[in-house]
């Protein structure tokens, strides 16, 4: 092996031993963020940090969440999760940049060590400029909901395991939370009508949603047609012969048939 040879080989195990630590730090970052958070308290299976003091209607908030998520079939009282709340955008920002995702998201993630992260201000300003004619939707920045849509990828993931949950189509996973964050409310809700809600979409396109929110709206309508209406598991739900066409169009369907059914009333 000549010289130059073993300087280059030398030369890239050093840049591989350099990016593998580069890469440990980021995951210490995202898997042990205690120290960067002033507050803390212990609510039984969730371990609370903030930035800020943590208010009594916080702490309300807080227990709705855990409470909307208990209604799931894979909920498991003995999963815990650490849950990190921030008010400064740049200390949100930091997590978000080391998982590839938006700074301006409103919560992630990371199943994996059990992490939750929310972006306070997001949320709030979500909820600030909400408006009633999308209900029981992320866009209304209601706290419990954000928080129950991220402690549902941890019991998605809990559920079907870390590297399935990878593999998990993105309409699924994302409609499941939404749906599970929102369906004991809707339950008690004697005035909420499937059928309205499915019209927001069909017939007015929601507008004024940018199209990562009506994403999010579409799936989460596709997954709650077939659970509330279908009657579907979540072990038949997460198998290959669901999938997003066929949902859609059997959605769109039964929409249809529901107006129609409307005006020979």
């Amino acid at each position: 092996m000549t010289p130059f040879i073993k300087k280059s080989l030398k030369a890239f195990g050093f840049l591989v031993l350099i990016l593998i630590s580069i890469e440990l730090i980021h995951f210490s970052i995202l898997a042990t963020p205690q120290k960067m958070f002033s507050y803390s308290l212990d609510l039984g299976r969730l371990k609370i940090y903030s930035d800020i003091h943590i208010s009594l209607d916080l702490i309300q908030k807080i227990i709705d969440a855990d409470e909307r998520v208990s209604q799931s079939e894979l909920y498991d009282s003995s999963l815990y999760a650490n849950i990190f709340i921030c008010s400064d955008p740049s200390l949100y920002a930091i997590f978000p940049i080391l998982t590839g995702m938006s700074t301006i998201s409103s919560g992630l993630t990371i199943t994996v060590v059990n992490n939750v992260f929310l972006n306070l201000t997001r949320i709030n300003l979500l909820e600030s400029g909400s408006h009633l004619r999308i209900s029981y939707s992320h866009l209304n920045g209601d706290f419990s909901q954000i928080l129950a849509h991220e402690l549902t990828h941890q019991l998605i993931t809990d559920k079907i395991g870390f590297w399935e949950a990878r593999k998990f189509p993105r309409w699924k996973a994302e409609g499941y939370c939404e749906y599970n964050s929102t369906i004991a409310k809707i339950r008690k809700d004697s005035s909420y009508n499937f059928a309205e809600r499915c019209s927001d979409y069909f017939d007015y396109g929601l507008y004024g949603v940018n199209k990562h929110s009506k994403f999010y709206y579409k799936s989460q309508l596709m997954v709650e047609y077939l659970f509330e209406v279908e009657g579907i598991s979540f072990t038949e739900f997460s198998s290959q012969k669901i999938n997003s066409n066929n949902t859609y169009t059997s959605l769109k369907k039964w929409y249809e048939r529901m107006i129609e059914n409307e005006k020979q009333q």
